[in-house]
């Protein structure tokens, strides 16, 4: 059975710091349907790079509020300045 551990520190409550290099091979790409249904496509590195973010999201302990904006595809040319759609991860908050 394949295994997969992740170990990460937090530095500040209200900072993530994101598996960049996972992206330096890997890629995804999100479509959202017209149903609202949604569809997460990508090679091995790509999905461990949204899971190993999904996954810093629920256990990092990040402040109340916070949140992750990832583009829609792999592209990591910086900021989102032409209001292209994203995919926005809430932080879990300490109920669980």
């Amino acid at each position: 059975m394949p295994q997969y551990q992740l170990a990460f520190d937090v530095k500040k409550s209200n900072t993530i710091e994101l598996p960049a290099e996972l992206l330096a091979l890997g890629h995804y790409r999100l479509e959202c349907e017209s149903d609202g249904s949604i569809n997460l496509y990508g090679n091995r590195d790509g999905l461990l790079y949204v899971a190993n973010v999904l996954i810093r999201c629920a256990l990092g302990g990040y402040d109340p509020g916070f949140h992750v904006h990832l583009p829609t595809d792999s592209s990591a040319d910086g900021p989102n300045i032409d209001l292209k759609p994203e995919f926005t991860i809430y932080a879990s908050d300490s109920g669980g």
